[in-house]
């Protein structure tokens, strides 16, 4: 759990319908996505970050993406870009949720690292190829495939809504998630870096290709649709 302080409470309060105070209020800070290639062989550019943190005030956060009011459990009432060297950028958001008799449990969960991967839901104006500059309902390359040596990634650029975010089992970025407190301080402060590495082979990575592929052939199809 962050402090809470004079600051948090006067951004918090601006979504309430009464002042909370700081006694009455869980705040936790967490990495909602990177500038890195996640599992579906995409990528946030810059920009999207910087977007991405001014759509993000606001939102809930909820569980599974599944949209339903039962599933909300926080809300993000602040957001930062952090520069964590070698190139390496993460979106940073704080939410907050009230300290309830029903929401002890789900605190517990949070204190203990259980409940912690997350992933963003939003929507991008374009997602561009690595390989041929073009859209991707324009190219008919396959994310993470080798190219002359090089894989395809898509790059999601101009976001146009941020629908909310949610917990996850399995999520698509592998460094979103809840982060601990003293972590983003020491980051703020020091600078530290870190740099992320792709790891996996053999099955693993080949099963990760089908799966890509078949991603894109779905995509392109509801794309078509959509344009019939």
């Amino acid at each position: 759990m962050s402090e809470v302080t004079k600051e948090d409470l006067e951004l918090i309060n601006k979504h309430t319908r009464r002042e909370l105070k700081a006694d009455e209020v869980y705040t936790f800070p967490l990495v909602l996505c990177t500038n890195q290639v996640d599992r579906d062989f995409e990528r946030f550019d810059d920009n999207a970050l910087d977007e991405l943190a001014v759509l993000c005030i606001g939102k809930t956060v909820i569980r599974d993406h599944i949209w339903s009011a039962d599933n909300q459990t926080a809300r993000i009432y602040r957001t930062q870009v952090e520069n964590k060297g070698a190139g390496v950028k993460h979106l940073t958001a704080f939410a907050y949720l009230p300290v309830t008799d029903s929401t002890k449990d789900f605190i517990a969960q949070l204190d203990a690292g259980i409940k912690k991967e997350v992933s963003i839901g939003c929507a991008a104006q374009q997602a561009v190829c690595s390989i041929c500059g073009k859209s991707r309902q324009d190219c008919m390359h396959v994310a993470g495939r080798m190219y002359s040596g090089d894989m395809c990634v898509y790059t999601l650029k101009g976001i146009t809504d941020a629908y909310e975010v949610s917990f996850v089992a399995v999520p698509a970025q592998p460094d979103a998630g809840v982060i601990k407190s003293f972590n983003v301080r020491k980051s703020y402060t020091e600078g530290e870096e870190e740099q992320n590495t792709v790891q996996g082979a053999g099955t693993a990575l080949d099963e990760r290709l089908v799966e890509a592929e078949i991603k894109n052939i779905e995509r392109k199809m509801n794309y078509e649709y959509q344009m019939q």
